[in-house]
């Protein structure tokens, strides 16, 4: 049985290896203008199982008619990584909440736009919480192990924000929870009029499906 799930582990690892070299050999991603309630949907459903696992409510709160510029299997790909450490971290019968909302940078004019996963569980030990997204990192290794994680994800999760223009922000408390955003440069919304009909709602992701 030992054996076995070594072997998850290093197949798992070995395929987030893979994608983490094929992000940085090529940046060649399919731009789309995405509504971000539709994206948050389509996460919740693709970590449903989950979080029925574990009892856990998965909340989606998206204010006004956000949009976002990105390739949408990439965005989805990251964003179900944060969920997914979220439903980790957290207490059965927990809850998690998704968001996409804009935020005002102090100082500054205009808005960014923010999509933020929140978990109310074990949080992150201050002295880990800067170290989170290096590759092979894990703050809690026998958790971590025990649930078959490779230290990988986040060092995905930041590269996939790169390359969209955005960045990962964290803040955490021990015993508490976890607050992961995605910070977009741009805030743009009701833009369904804009774009052709293949731009809008689900069918952005019709492809792949």
């Amino acid at each position: 049985e030992q054996i076995c799930r070594a072997g998850a582990r290093m197949e798992k690892m070995s395929a987030k290896l893979m994608q983490l070299i094929g992000l940085y050999e090529n940046d060649a991603v399919e731009m789309r203008n995405i509504p971000v309630r539709a994206l948050l949907e389509r996460v919740k459903e693709a970590c449903a199982g989950m979080a029925l696992e574990k009892e856990l409510h998965l909340d989606v709160r998206c204010l006004g008619n956000p949009y976002v510029n990105g390739d949408a299997e990439l965005l989805t790909s990251l964003l179900c990584n944060l969920v997914q450490n979220g439903c980790r971290a957290s207490r059965r019968q927990g809850e998690i909440v998704l968001s996409g909302k804009g935020r005002q940078p102090e100082g500054k004019d205009g808005e960014s736009l923010v999509l933020e996963v929140l978990d109310y569980g074990c949080g992150i030990a201050p002295e880990d919480l800067p170290n989170i997204t290096k590759a092979f990192y894990m703050g809690d290794k026998s958790r971590s192990r025990s649930e078959g994680g490779a230290g990988l994800g986040l060092a995905l999760a930041e590269r996939i924000a790169a390359l969209h223009g955005a960045r990962l922000e964290f803040t955490s408390r021990v015993g508490e929870g976890t607050r992961a955003q995605v910070v977009f440069p741009v805030f743009f919304e009701d833009m369904a009029d804009t774009f052709t009909k293949d731009l809008r709602g689900d069918e952005v992701f019709a492809k792949g499906n």
